[in-house]
């Protein structure tokens, strides 16, 4: 056994994986349920005010997995019939033993020495015999942290973060006497040695003295990719010192920070640093979306600047699969309905235009996770109460080699098409999941008032009935950023006739030139070229109006890279094309002719329902009165843009699991079908929206693309007629994978 004291920051999560010799696991990550003290105060068995004496971490009976045993010397408690002076144990899942450590996510950390408050539930007799080589000499009663993290608050210095200690327990007083406090309390917790001073909420510094921000750029980038932000204001002082910038994490009953320490400058005026991924004891906490402050010391005193308010659009977790076009097998132990809902999920994140793939390997037998080379998605009750799944990952060096997900069978668990009242539903939980293992990080930024991360697949919060089966734009920018950029584009690549198909795999372009629908090879009268890379998303258009010919580009965090001179190459501006800053990494690109004039492609870009169009052509964003600006859809539609009522112009539309919007009448807004709007089905969830003038007659149609297969409504008629080779039939071509 191992004795271990406290480390850098405090905890307020753990995680799930294992370290053997140079097989690392990471963090494993869950998804959760939010809880106040009005969920944890009736819920505990007991609620204690102790300071932890003793951790000591062992493997459990079975030898399968570490747990750490925590001896609190009991000061008072609240709720249960514990004697002040008593011992009470404490077990915690993970710990280390020797070089190899296992750590179990949404789990509290202990040091020695800490004062807590903790709100516990007895733990399961068979869970004891489990554990019970760690608890020898000790009463028959061990305890966990019920809520996990959300159970454990650090008492310092009289104070529950912000509140009283005597405070905080009248609130858990008035909770048990009938009085529910809502959302409270307003009692900070720490992450990373941080907190927020109480009721800092209005954009007002705390004190005289403390910094003033005035602007943040960019105001939207990921975290754990290295993107650098710069703060300019005053009072920031010359030299760093102690201070820090904070970016925010969560709320959850109080508002949690993450410090970026390291930073790479720091003067008076401006400060230039990372948006941090850190890990808090293990846990890979992530900066989130919303408000980002500096703290100072003016006279020794902490001192918060006013907000700025920032978004995270995914957060990196440093390694992920291994390979150009990795294929990831996974196994399931579940009914049939069960799988095909997790089956799903994997589909989703396979069509989300990158050449990573899921593959469905068949059932398994396992019922808990184990590092076994298998990658298994389970149903156990392994997870505590208020984790729905946690997955875990194990890695060698920058490279994952296995993955597993648990699913708590404590919850009712729904495939349905809507998931009822007080159910959870399979698919949107292993979406989320299984982002871990593409390893995207949880992302909880939910402050009100400012950018938010609660639409995405990757919040790290759920709750009953609610559905997130479709990622949204940031989230797919995460997996492209990890695995690069691969899909179908189409133009009239030869000037001749309508459009033609093609497929983009990081960086190389492979057009039907020839217009058959085949690859045939450059020999046989196709194209390829090498014009951008990986992390790059590919762009059509005919950026010089000449000749009716599609040129290629590409885009990357706001910026264009246009193949004006149509050789297929990247000559740089001084070689003939175009550059452009017009959006931001949060954005998705969108081209069209929007004003309809000299057939010349203007650029744009699409976020959670609003586009930016370039509609005087001069790639600069020039403001909703000269340039346009509209809302059309939501963050969980994909853009679509063509010339749907052969007016000359690109209008906008969305696209959403096979259902399509079409800006018919060209206003901007959607007007319904009885306002001269289009809607249409053609496509499922699995399938890649996809537009053309596919028969070489006025307009544009539409299609979809899934895996190398091309469905083209040819006839234009909005729906899906078969294969064929007449007026009347659509057309299905394999071009791509």
């Amino acid at each position: 056994m191992q004795r271990f004291n406290r480390f850098a920051g405090i905890s307020i999560f753990a995680i799930m994986g294992l370290a053997l010799l140079l097989i690392i696991s990471s963090p494993a990550q869950a998804l959760m349920i939010d809880m106040s003290l009005d969920d944890l105060a009736p819920g505990a068995d007991a609620i204690l005010i102790g300071t932890v004496v003793e951790t000591t971490s062992g493997w459990n009976s079975t030898h399968t997995m570490i747990c750490t045993s925590v001896t609190l010397s009991v000061e008072e408690c609240l709720k249960g019939n514990i004697a002040a002076g008593t011992d009470v144990v404490i077990s915690v899942p993970g710990g280390q033993v020797g070089e190899i450590t296992q750590t179990i996510s949404d789990m509290p950390g202990f040091y020695v020495g800490e004062r807590t408050l903790v709100f516990l539930n007895k733990l399961p007799a068979e869970k004891i015999n489990q554990v019970a080589a760690l608890q020898k000499g000790v009463a028959a009663d061990v305890y966990q942290v019920y809520g996990c993290y959300q159970g454990k608050f650090s008492v310092d210095n009289g104070m529950v973060g912000g509140m009283k200690v005597d405070d905080f327990k009248g609130q858990i007083s008035g909770i048990m006497a009938g009085t529910p406090l809502g959302s409270q309390p307003a009692a900070e917790k720490t992450v990373v040695n941080v907190r927020e001073l109480s009721g800092n909420t209005t954009g007002a510094s705390d004190l005289s003295g403390a910094a003033v921000l005035a602007t943040i750029s960019p105001s939207i980038a990921s975290a754990g990719t290295d993107s650098v932000v710069t703060i300019t204001g005053s009072g920031f002082g010359a030299t760093k010192g102690s201070s820090s910038v904070q970016f925010f994490y969560l709320t959850s009953g109080s508002n949690y920070y993450i410090a970026q320490d390291a930073v790479i400058s720091w003067s008076n005026t401006q400060i230039k640093c990372t948006v941090p991924a850190h890990y808090a004891w293990s846990y890979p906490a992530s900066a989130g979306s919303g408000p980002v402050y500096v703290v100072t010391y003016p006279g020794g005193t902490e001192t918060w600047s006013n907000p700025l308010s920032f978004t995270v659009t995914f957060s990196n977790g440093k390694v992920k699969w291994s390979g150009s076009s990795p294929v990831v097998g996974y196994k399931i132990n579940a009914a049939a309905a069960t799988r095909t809902a997790v089956n799903a999920a994997a589909t989703t994140w396979n069509n989300a235009g990158t050449p990573f793939r899921f593959s469905y390997t068949g059932t398994t037998t396992a019922t808990e996770m184990t590092t076994n080379g298998i990658n298994e998605i389970l149903w156990n009750h392994n997870p505590p109460s208020g984790v729905l799944a946690w997955a875990s990952t194990s890695s060698s060096g920058a490279n994952i080699t296995e993955t597993d997900i648990e699913y708590n069978s404590d919850y009712s668990w729904s495939t349905a098409a809507t998931c009822p009242a007080g159910w959870f539903d399979v698919e949107s939980i292993g979406l989320h999941e299984l982002g871990h293992w593409l390893m995207l990080r949880d992302l909880y930024g939910n402050r009100s008032g400012y950018p938010s991360d609660t639409r995405k697949v990757m919040y790290g919060f759920s709750s009953p009935g609610a559905t997130k089966r479709a990622p949204t734009m940031q989230d797919i920018a995460g997996i492209r950023y990890l695995y690069g950029t691969c899909g179908p584009v189409t133009g009239n690549w030869n000037g001749t006739g309508g459009t033609k198909i093609g497929t983009y795999v990081k960086g190389i372009w492979y057009l039907d030139y020839n217009g058959t629908g085949i690859w045939n090879g450059t020999a046989g009268g196709d194209k390829q070229y090498t014009f951008g890379n990986a992390s790059q998303t590919p762009v059509t258009g005919n950026w010089n109006g000449t000749g009716g010919t599609t040129k290629i580009g590409t885009y990357c965090k706001g910026i264009w890279y246009l193949d004006l001179n149509g050789n297929g190459a990247w000559n740089g501006t001084a070689g003939g094309d175009r550059q452009y800053a017009f959006g931001d990494s949060s954005q998705t690109p969108v081209t069209g002719n929007w004003n309809g004039t000299g057939g010349t492609t203007k650029i744009g870009t699409y976020y959670n329902g609003t586009w930016y169009l370039d509609y005087n052509g001069n790639g600069v964003w020039n403001g909703g009165a000269t340039d346009k600006q509209y809302t059309f859809g939501d963050a969980s539609q994909m853009p679509v843009t063509g010339d749907w009522n052969n007016d000359g112009k690109t209008e906008i539309g969305t696209y959403k699991a096979g259902t399509w919007y079409l800006d018919f009448n060209g206003n901007g807004a959607w007007n319904g079908t009885a306002g001269g709007d289009r809607q249409y089905a053609f496509g499922n969830a699995s399938q890649t929206p996809v537009t053309g003038n596919w028969n070489g007659t006025l307009g544009t149609e539409i299609g979809t693309f899934l895996n190398g297969k091309w469905y083209l409504d040819y006839n234009a008629n909005g729906a899906w007629n078969g294969n064929g080779t007449g007026p009347t039939n659509d057309r299905q071509y394999t071009f791509g994978n």
